[in-house]
């Protein structure tokens, strides 16, 4: 049976509002009594009634991490989810997570309930594209105290800086040597309706580099179809387009790529063709971790999520004090990670 406050006081002979400010540590007592009152609270497994604390206190020391049910909405890393323990755990406070359909996401009385149900003082939300705009009605009129991950909103959001990746790839590039650089990417999966704000960005941090090295840009999107989780696609034809795009009779000497979802099937085409990396062709791409194919690791610009999640985390907290007043968007910066592709 659980230990009460009224166990330790018959075991202590003391009075329940006594056993009550020893075990909060408050009060005025004899340091002795203090310490037999801890010590019968051991011995009896009492535990705190942390639900009864919160609804006190206002605060439940969670926060929920919210995602969609369809996997190619919510991406997330390990580098991400360790971030947010990580700095949720400096502040004493732990995650709950979910993955919700739109229609929950969208509901009047859903999410309001849920900050409540799920015993969270805030919400991250890590939905990332084709984003439902009843749910950001819900947060922004009930003033939920909410940071959305990797999302491009107005405020109360953090994204890598996805203009300096690319721009930060192409300098490598040029710092090489390298004038002719192409910029290659797939096209957005249908099963999108809107493309991620990073596939604009990314090419525009490419073309400021060239515009600024005197250099004509050589940005292309790869005919292809291919399958992610989430997707509906039954066929991936990007070793095809990257092989058919190799083939050209003059090709760049260097490629920026989107993602490690275009670098690997172009290193795969690479290997096909006999073209040697990266004494024929150099290829740099962007990714939250570093990427590897053919058993080559890929030089790439890392977006840095584990900081990322970290400042989630902060701007929440500062949103948690003032749920109405709106945040900044907050650009992580990125870093170059060696590989063998440059």
């Amino acid at each position: 049976m659980k230990a009460t406050i009224k166990d330790i006081a018959e075991r202590t002979g003391v009075s329940h509002v006594t056993v009550s400010n020893a075990l909060r540590r408050s009060g005025r007592m004899a340091e002795d009594t203090r310490r037999r009152i801890l010590k019968a609270a051991n011995e009896l497994g009492y535990r705190p009634n942390t639900f009864a604390k919160a609804t006190r206190m206002g605060r439940f020391n969670a926060a929920g991490l919210l995602m969609s049910t369809f996997h190619g909405r919510s991406h997330i890393s390990f580098g991400l989810i360790d971030g947010i323990q990580g700095e949720l755990a400096a502040h004493e406070m732990h995650l709950v997570m979910s993955r919700l359909s739109d229609e929950k996401l969208t509901s009047e009385a859903n999410l309001p309930r849920l900050l409540r149900e799920w015993m969270t003082d805030g919400l991250l939300i890590n939905y990332n594209i084709d984003i439902p705009e009843g749910m950001v009605r819900v947060i922004r009129e009930h003033a939920l105290p909410s940071i959305w991950i990797n999302a491009d909103m107005e405020s109360d959001c953090v994204c890598p800086d996805d203009v300096g990746a690319g721009r930060l790839a192409t300098e490598q590039l040029l710092s090489r040597g390298h004038r002719r650089i192409a910029y290659l990417q797939y096209p957005t999966p249908t099963a999108h309706r809107k493309k991620h704000h990073s596939e604009q960005r990314r090419r525009e941090g490419y073309e400021q580099a060239m515009r600024s090295a005197g250099l004509t840009s050589e940005a292309e999107v790869l005919e292809a179809t291919w399958t992610r989780p989430g997707d509906v696609f039954e066929t991936d034809t990007r070793v095809e387009a990257a092989v058919q795009w190799l083939r050209r009779d003059v090709r760049p000497s260097a490629v920026v790529t989107y993602s490690s979802s275009v670098a690997q099937p172009l290193l795969h085409a690479t290997a096909l063709l006999g073209i040697r990396v990266p004494q024929e062709l150099a290829i740099l791409t962007v990714e939250d971790m570093p990427a590897a194919a053919q058993g080559v690791p890929i030089t790439t610009i890392d977006l840095n999520v584990e900081e990322m999640g970290r400042q989630a985390v902060r701007m929440l907290l500062q949103k948690i004090e003032a749920p109405a007043e709106p945040l900044a968007p907050t650009r992580v910066s990125v870093k170059l990670v060696a590989g063998q592709t440059f």
